[in-house]
């Protein structure tokens, strides 16, 4: 669980898990991917709010 909680943690247990976040918030393509994700997201929730109301 550190390794999704810590910031700075890196754990040779999970190096795959590891290696995927430290991907994601520290390089420019990874922080571009996650911004795409969640703009996606947002976009999905907010098609859902609205076919409920």
């Amino acid at each position: 669980m550190e390794v999704f909680v810590n910031d700075t943690a890196y754990n040779n247990k999970f190096p795959i898990t590891s290696g995927s976040k430290r991907r994601y918030k520290e390089t420019e393509e990874g922080q571009q991917t996650m911004c795409k994700i969640m703009e996606k997201i947002a976009r999905e929730e907010r098609s859902e709010e609205s076919e409920e109301a």
